[in-house]
């Protein structure tokens, strides 16, 4: 199993959701903490496979919400992964522009890929940069994304590399990638009008710029 994977429910076995105690509080001190003590606790007390992919699973699975309700949730089972936000000596972001078969577009996003069995993230995330756009880095774990959790249960492990270097190493990539090179400033302007989209790629060059803004 790679490394930061949650084990799947074993079917007719009931597992505990995680949950907080709290909600966060608001600065301003409205009601926003909230007790959760009264709150039933969901419980997977069974799940079913429907159909398997060559990258992806799909489960139906029952969920006890309270004490006389179960509900069924379909989930789709994916790999985690990673995504890295490369920036260089110049405070430029290399994306790369690819293709994705779901919308039907190319567009730009993070270098990323699947951890693969027997990987660490890191070390996916040296790799997977190595591949798509023939760097390797100083690697520094920035942040864990959860896309969709209401059905996808795949968590995205975003990496900052730094003190980039030359080092290709050929990839697996079933279709073409072209790297692209922006400032992190017009990256970011980028993504607040749309024209970069994907959801990890916006949140990681977001929080990039917050926390590493341009001298």
């Amino acid at each position: 199993m790679a490394a930061g994977r949650r084990s799947p429910c074993t079917p007719g076995t009931a597992t505990r959701a995680e949950k907080p105690t709290t909600w966060p509080t608001s600065t301003g001190g409205c009601p926003r903490r909230r007790e959760l003590a009264d709150f039933e606790e969901e419980e997977v007390v069974a799940e079913r496979e429907v159909f398997r992919g060559r990258r992806l699973t799909v489960v139906e699975r029952d969920i006890r919400i309270a004490a006389d309700r179960v509900v069924t949730w379909e989930v789709i089972q994916k790999d985690d992964s990673v995504a890295i936000v490369a920036i260089d000596a110049e405070h430029r972001v290399h994306l790369v522009e690819e293709y994705f078969g779901a919308t039907g577009e190319r567009a730009l996003c993070l270098p990323k890929g699947r951890i693969d069995a027997g990987e660490t993230p890191a070390e996916a995330a040296g790799r997977e940069l190595r591949e798509e756009l023939g760097l390797r880095g100083d690697l520094g774990h920035l942040c864990t994304l959860s896309v969709s959790p209401g059905y996808l249960s795949q968590r995205t492990e975003i990496f900052l590399a730094t003190a980039l270097s030359p080092d290709p190493l050929e990839g697996d990539e079933e279709h073409s990638i072209k790297p692209v090179t922006l400032q992190l400033d017009d990256a970011v302007r980028m993504c607040l009008n749309g024209e970069i989209h994907e959801a990890r790629t916006v949140a990681a060059l977001l929080a990039v710029a917050r926390s590493h803004p341009t001298p």
